[in-house]
């Protein structure tokens, strides 16, 4: 098949989605050979430069356009059936929930990572929860296959719309591939932000739905046990920042709570390996890749007692009430101290990421391809 994965709305600052479009492309030209992969990126996509001559072909749009909404709507809706009609494209598998409304005779593949739009709409600014809703709504109704990144998303999207279960398929990502050790800058990343031995870990984006206004409770709970440790968040700002960094001055932490700001896969990792605890208290997640890469480093973890991070975490993590401070203190203590718990959740941990994979996730992304391959006679230009 001739294959069209559209990754252009993924930023240079990756969140999750970003790793699972740099991953799962990477993972299907290099495991998953035998089709034709055009691969839509923004100019200053350089994630793929590495991989072999002819394993994908990339068509590059400027970036500091296209991220533009209504500049971004018009490639999507405008230029993409064009190219689609021109190369003859089979099959177009969209990232990011949006689509292009007439396919030109290709199938469309969609992928929702979650409902939030729905579930928790008051975590997004008015646009962006309009937007998304929307075009959800649109692929339920339209396209031919949707891929759901954990049952948990699966069974929202069934308990919030109409979909029709025959084209819905749950295809889980995959762990980090973990560079080693230490990542150029290492020592100045922790000289530059005075951490020291003892800290707690949340890596994510800075925005409500993550959770960190009772983070920072609990670390603030937990201080009065701990003099000494720090509580360290890495992540590019989201929307509604600036009330965290006002509860932290509020609560007088701003000496041990340290915003780091994006920091890129090889940081981020050194910041892994040495945290005594990783907290991801996130009150909705469709995956929850952050809690994969802490247990892929065997990093004993608390995290919400919610139905994706159980699906991710299995037994390899301490669950909490994310809406109770006192209740993510008391497990963060818990793992601070308790060394036989500690050891054992580090065990399960590593023994819980082997059970994911990016060629996995490749392998059945493919297999939803194959599913209308025989719908998919070479395309003409036309439905």
């Amino acid at each position: 098949m001739r294959i069209l994965i559209d990754a252009s709305q993924i930023p240079r600052e990756k969140g999750g989605v970003g790793m699972y479009a740099v991953h799962l492309i990477r993972s299907m030209a290099l495991s998953v050979p035998g089709h034709a992969y055009f691969v839509l990126v923004q100019s200053d996509e350089d994630a793929f430069d590495d991989l072999p001559d002819g394993a994908i072909e990339r068509i590059k749009v400027p970036g500091r356009v296209f991220r533009i909404l209504p500049f971004r709507l018009a490639l999507e809706q405008a230029w993409m059936p064009y190219f689609i009609r021109r190369h003859r494209i089979d099959l177009v598998h969209s990232l990011h929930y949006s689509f292009p409304l007439f396919a030109a005779g290709a199938r469309r593949v969609v992928t929702i990572h979650d409902l939030t739009f729905f579930i928790g709409p008051h975590w997004h600014v008015p646009i962006k929860r309009w937007y998304f809703r929307t075009f959800i709504r649109l692929a339920v109704s339209l396209a031919d296959r949707l891929i759901a990144v954990s049952a948990s998303t699966a069974n929202d999207l069934r308990d919030r719309t109409e979909v029709d279960r025959n084209k819905l398929a749950v295809v889980h990502l995959g762990p980090p591939k973990v560079p080693p050790e230490h990542a150029p800058g290492f020592d100045t990343l922790f000289r530059r932000y005075d951490i020291g031995e003892r800290y707690i870990l949340f890596v994510g984006t800075l925005e409500p739905r993550k959770n960190l206004f009772n983070l920072v409770r609990a670390f603030h709970r937990l201080c009065r046990e701990e003099p000494r440790l720090q509580l360290v968040i890495a992540g590019k700002k989201g929307w509604g920042v600036e009330r965290l960094f006002k509860l932290v001055q509020a609560l007088d932490l701003q000496d041990r709570v340290i915003f780091t700001g994006y920091v890129e896969d090889a940081a981020k990792f050194d910041l892994l390996r040495r945290a005594q605890v990783f907290a991801y208290p996130s009150l909705y997640e469709g995956f929850g890749i952050p809690v994969l890469e802490a247990l892929s480093l065997g990093i004993p973890t608390v995290t919400a007692d919610r139905p994706a991070l159980r699906e991710v975490a299995g037994e390899a993590a301490l669950f909490v009430d994310p809406q109770s401070p006192e209740a993510i203190c008391s497990a963060m203590l818990r793992l601070l101290r308790d060394e036989r718990l500690r050891g054992e959740l580090s065990r399960r941990g590593l023994e819980r990421a082997r059970d994911f994979s990016w060629t996995l996730t490749a392998i059945k992304t493919e297999k939803v391809y194959r599913s209308l391959a025989e719908d998919c006679k070479p395309n003409k230009g036309g439905r």
